[in-house]
């Protein structure tokens, strides 16, 4: 079934199988025979007006949008334009190959790399948490953070991607992703770390260093256990390394996509250094019905410090409950085959199938994991982590 969706500029097709489907953290997965996954949201593409899988399938094998980029184009612009939440100075651009088409004359029909779209998306919220809200910034807590500095960072972070969805960089992005014997290539990656914090003239680099109001404004920072001047220590060290990114502590977080200082997971194993710290990009992971009232951004730690201080077989039981669909429906596929398995077995397995591109997951975590090497302790402490912050809760204001 295909149901089609026009507005403004954009012409979107969206594809709806009633076969082989699962939920996912994204959406809808599309399925092979086999099984294995292709993709979540197949886009619009001129011509494509009926279902082909022999037409699928060539796309997936040429053009190797990243699904992220698919589910904007062909799920949330029509949520917004459902829930009335598009403003005039939105340009909406049409699909190409590799491409982002501007239909609108006032931009001479010029070209920007697939991915675009999240910079739309990003001033788009921005617009919204700044005037329709109705609320004191100071009474809003928006990933942590005030609706004051939500709104700075999405504009700062719609500059970043400006410059790290350049084809060059986005190439280089993926290529780190693309070695299935690691979890991440690591000289790729300080490639492209370098392209982009060396080269490009960053308002998030200085809205990053503003630590003293991200430290004091954080939710999660809060919440984590420690007194804050531990934190602002830790993003010093950070700042001392000047953003090079060999040999530096900044090769150890991600900046692929989002940067957000508020999110933060600071390793409390005694053998782990106060540098092995990262940042999870989750910004798009994680929709649900809530672009209306930004509850797509709002999340809460509240649970953390009780959720550490509870035992093995408590913990098990609470990420049982709470991890997200896919990954809950690949644990109850282990276990329905094996005689047992626990719960940090089936995380290996899991990035076994993830590392053959079967799945996506998030960047980030495989940062993590890269990080935490052989410590096995400090893998699964990273798993819990990563999947307790992706909960889906209220958030709880201070």
């Amino acid at each position: 079934m295909q149901n089609n969706q026009s507005l403004k500029d954009c012409s979107i097709d969206i594809f709806s199988f009633n076969d082989k489907l699962s939920g996912g953290y994204l959406g809808t997965i599309l399925m092979d025979r086999n099984h294995d996954l292709l993709l979540k949201i197949v886009p619009s593409y001129e011509n494509d007006h009926f279902r082909n899988d022999a037409l699928i399938n060539s796309m997936l094998q040429q053009v190797k949008i990243h699904e992220r980029e698919c589910y904007f184009y062909s799920t949330l612009l029509p949520l917004l334009k459902e829930h009335n939440l598009l403003v005039s100075d939105i340009i909406f651009p049409t699909v190409k190959n590799s491409h982002v088409e501007c239909n609108n004359h006032e931009c001479n029909q010029s070209m920007f790399p697939i991915g675009g779209g999240f910079i739309l998306m990003e001033n788009l919220l921005k617009n919204r948490a700044r005037s329709e809200l109705g609320m004191e910034s100071n009474l809003l807590v928006v990933r942590g953070l005030r609706r004051d500095f939500f709104c700075y960072s999405l504009e700062a972070l719609a500059r970043f991607h400006s410059c790290s969805f350049h084809p060059t960089i986005r190439n280089l992005i993926d290529q780190s992703q693309s070695n299935p014997n690691h979890l991440l290539n690591a000289e790729m990656f300080e490639k492209t770390l370098n392209i982009i914090f060396s080269k490009a003239d960053c308002q998030l680099v200085n809205f990053i260093k503003d630590k003293k109001n991200i430290v004091e404004n954080s939710v999660i920072f809060k919440r984590a256990g420690f007194d804050l001047n531990h934190y602002c220590n830790l993003i010093n060290k950070i700042m001392d390394e000047n953003w090079l990114p060999n040999d530096s502590i900044l090769s150890r977080i991600i900046a692929h996509g989002d940067i957000w200082m508020n999110n933060f997971i600071f390793m409390k194993e005694s053998d782990c250094e106060e540098t092995n710290i990262a940042m999870i990009d989750f910004q798009w992971m994680h929709v649900g019905s809530c672009i209306q009232d930004l509850s797509y951004y709002i999340y809460s730690s509240s649970d953390l410090a009780t959720y550490l201080k509870l035992d093995k077989h408590e913990k098990e039981s609470f990420l049982h409950a709470h991890y997200y669909s896919i990954l809950k429906e690949r644990y109850e596929l282990f276990n329905k085959t094996e005689s047992f398995i626990d719960f940090q077995t089936f995380m290996q397995e899991f990035n076994k199938e993830k590392g053959r591109g079967i799945f996506q997951f998030i960047l980030s975590f495989e940062i993590l994991i890269g990080a935490a090497g052989e410590n096995q302790n400090l893998i699964l402490e990273i798993i819990e982590r990563t999947l307790l912050v992706l909960l889906d809760y209220d958030v709880s204001l201070p």
